[in-house]
């Protein structure tokens, strides 16, 4: 898992697209966290666990502290944590994920949408 800030991020007529060198190519899950976050502090060790579990996909796991990137948030149009990002390989938002927040939800989600889990 990587923390991201704005400078991962490109803008194009409001649309964000993740530039991440680390992402490029790659289907990509990205949560939206605050350390105050109580559901963030509990969905933070699935989510990790999810990265390893699919550790070797074509998958990035990234990651946005709230707190520290309000601009970037805002402009994601982020307005509660957690939120938790599916991002197509192109590095565009696709959707927001809405599952249970543990690691056998957050595999299967992302086997369905990136079909690499084959």
């Amino acid at each position: 898992m990587i923390e991201l800030s704005k400078k991962d991020f490109r803008f194009t007529n409001g649309k964000p697209q993740l530039t991440n060198r680390n992402a490029l190519g790659k289907h990509s899950l990205i949560m939206v966290k605050t350390d105050w976050c109580g559901y963030c502090k509990e969905a933070k060790p699935e989510f990790k666990a999810t990265a390893d579990l699919l550790e070797g996909k074509k998958i990035f796991f990234g990651v946005i502290d709230g707190d520290k990137n309000e601009e970037l948030i805002s402009k994601l149009q982020v307005n509660s944590f957690p939120t938790i990002l599916f991002v197509d390989k192109n590095g565009y938002v696709k959707n927001v994920y809405s599952g249970d927040r543990n690691k056998y939800a957050f595999a299967h989600y992302l086997c369905i949408q990136t079909r690499e889990c084959r």
